[in-house]
């Protein structure tokens, strides 16, 4: 009874496994550009990036409601239970 139920696995992985795949590289799609996408892109730089990081790392001090702050953390939990550290979103909004 082992045997056969054994049996019956490995032939269902080997019929499984030899049915063919379609080639998915050569149904590509291509999608025009949206000048939206575009221009965001464009304002994007390597500088802004690099202050990005820095600011929301508390490498650097930020602006968070005209004060001078420091973000010290961007955890999640710590956002939304008035940790007075947490100010990663104030800054953004």
């Amino acid at each position: 009874m082992k045997k056969t139920c054994l049996v019956l696995i490995l032939t269902s992985f080997v019929i499984l496994f030899s049915i063919p795949i379609n080639d998915v590289s050569s149904q590509t799609q291509t999608c025009p550009p949206n000048p939206i996408v575009q221009e965001i892109l464009n304002q994007i730089t390597q500088d802004g990036v690099i202050q990005w990081i820095r600011d929301f790392s508390g490498e650097d001090l930020v602006s968070i409601s005209g004060s001078p702050t420091r973000i010290l953390t961007r955890h999640s939990v710590q956002l939304f239970n008035s940790n007075s550290n947490a100010l990663a979103y104030p800054y953004l909004t």
